[in-house]
C-alpha cells in the first residue's frame, strides 16, 4: 500500500515556522519542485527563518484504516494517545538555500492549490500512479518562531480496491523554535 510517512512534513514545517514572508506564495496546478522553487527564491529575500533548534510536536488525531488488521489499528490510535516528537537543528545555511523539499519528487504528483503568506497556509497535493493515489492537506498559521498546522493524508492502493485499500490519517503538528542547536538534534529531512 502506498501512503506518506506520518513525519514527512516535519522538515518543510521545521523551515515553515520561522517564516515571517513580505511576499508570498500562491500557485495552483503545480509540480512539486516548482512549488519549492518559488519558496526558494522567498527564502532568498534573507527574512525567511531562524537557524536554531526546532521542536515539533506530532498528535494523530484521527486515523480511518477500514482494511487494515484490528492490532494495527489498535497501534495507531494508542499511538494517538501519545504525541511523538522530534528535534531538529536547522543551519543559516539551511536557511540560506532553502534546503527543503515540499512535494514528492514524482511526475504523478501535482499541488492543486499551495498559498503561504501573512501567517497562513494552505495546500493540497495530490498523486496519481500505479500504486494508487495519495493526497495531503495541510492547513495552519506560522510566525517567525513557531507555527501549528493541521494535515490531512488519504491514500487509495490501487492493489486493494474500496475500502480495504483505504487510509486516512489527522495530524497537527506543532513546533516552536527553542533556541540554538545543541549538537544533539536531527538534521532536517530533505523530502516529504
Amino acid at each position: 500500500m502506498t501512503r506518506f510517512r506520518f513525519g514527512s512534513a516535519i522538515p518543510f514545517l521545521s523551515l515553515l515556522g520561522g517564516c515571517d514572508w513580505g511576499s508570498s506564495v500562491d500557485l495552483r496546478n503545480e509540480s512539486g519542485p516548482v512549488v519549492a522553487e518559488q519558496i526558494r527564491k522567498v527564502a532568498a529575500g534573507g527574512d525567511f527563518a531562524q537557524p536554531g533548534r526546532w521542536e515539533t510536536k506530532i498528535t494523530l488525531n484521527q486515523v480511518d484504516a477500514p482494511g487494515m488488521p484490528a492490532a494495527f489499528t489498535e497501534k495507531l490510535k494508542a499511538q494517538m494517545r501519545q504525541p511523538q516528537t522530534a528535534a531538529s537543528c536547522l543551519t543559516a545555511e539551511d536557511v540560506k538555500k532553502g534546503a527543503f523539499y515540499v512535494g514528492e519528487e514524482n511526475q504523478a504528483c501535482r499541488y492543486e492549490r499551495f498559498a503561504m503568506g501573512k501567517g497562513r497556509i494552505d495546500g493540497v497535493l495530490r498523486c496519481t500512479d500505479q500504486m494508487g493515489t495519495r493526497s495531503m492537506a495541510m492547513s495552519g498559521s506560522y510566525g517567525r518562531d513557531s507555527y501549528k498546522l493541521v494535515v490531512t493524508t488519504d491514500s487509495q492502493s490501487a492493489q486493494q480496491a474500496g475500502a480495504a485499500g483505504k487510509v486516512s490519517v489527522t495530524m497537527t503538528m506543532d513546533a516552536r523554535r527553542s533556541g540554538q542547536c545543541l549538537g544533539t538534534e536531527g538534521r532536517p529531512l530533505t523530502r516529504l
